[in-house]
């Protein structure tokens, strides 16, 4: 019986070996996964910590009214009191010529050149005859105009059919090659006298013809040719 004895009490301490060997296999594996869950915790703490604390950004500073310029008149005020002052302009330059002139036309040039054969034609449509007036020829000109003067054929025929013929030089630069006309951007404008103070003795369309007397076929920058007739008021000049 012995035998049996140490044979069963070898098995005995196998089994209670194999058994204490799953236990700690087991106890281990209870050790890693806490350790495991332990660290995702920790992980998973981190990561509500940060999305309930994120990091601070920098913002603009917002803009105030007070660092804004101080503009005492809106958009809409400023409209209407430039309207009030074209208009009060307009009325005050209408006042000093408007009852004066009787005729004021522009005839442009093709390309700004003036061929010799082309005519400037303005016909003046006249009903006042005891009025005296004063005629000019007004000239537009760039600074490709070759030439400090231009001189000017005029032919004036009445409402009866009669004509008359004219020649007359209109200055256009100074002596030093200025321009004597006012101009806006590179055009210069110069009124030229033609007749002062006369009075048309019919009443009807006046026909003026105006050709370049310049020994050229062709002038270039000449880009318009104008006519004004204004009433005069001081007859004794």
């Amino acid at each position: 019986t012995a035998p049996t004895t140490r044979s069963s009490s070898k098995k005995d301490a196998r089994t209670a070996h194999n058994a204490a060997t799953i236990t700690t296999a087991t106890e281990a594996n209870d050790a890693t996964a806490t350790t495991t869950t332990n660290k995702e915790e920790a992980a998973n703490n981190v990561r509500t910590v940060s999305r309930a604390n994120p990091a601070p950004t920098r913002q603009a500073a917002p803009i105030t009214t007070n660092s804004l310029p101080h503009n005492p008149l809106s958009n809409k005020t400023m409209r209407t009191l430039l309207i009030l002052l074209t208009a009060t302009f307009a009325l005050s330059l209408a006042s000093c010529t408007g009852d004066k002139v009787a005729y004021n036309e522009f005839v442009s040039l093709a390309d700004a050149k003036w061929d010799k054969d082309t005519l400037a034609v303005f016909r003046a449509e006249i009903s006042d005859t005891t009025s005296f007036y004063d005629i000019h020829v007004q000239v537009r000109n760039d600074n490709s105009y070759a030439f400090s003067n231009l001189w000017l054929f005029v032919d004036v025929i009445s409402p009866d059919g009669r004509m008359r013929r004219d020649t007359i030089e209109c200055t256009l630069a100074n002596p030093d090659g200025s321009w004597i006309g006012g101009g806006w951007g590179s055009l210069y404008s110069t009124r030229c006298p033609y007749m002062m103070a006369v009075r048309f003795f019919t009443p009807g369309p006046y026909t003026f013809r105006l050709t370049q007397g310049m020994r050229k076929d062709q002038l270039s920058g000449i880009h318009d040719i104008g006519l004004l007739i204004e009433g005069r008021q001081d007859t004794n000049q």
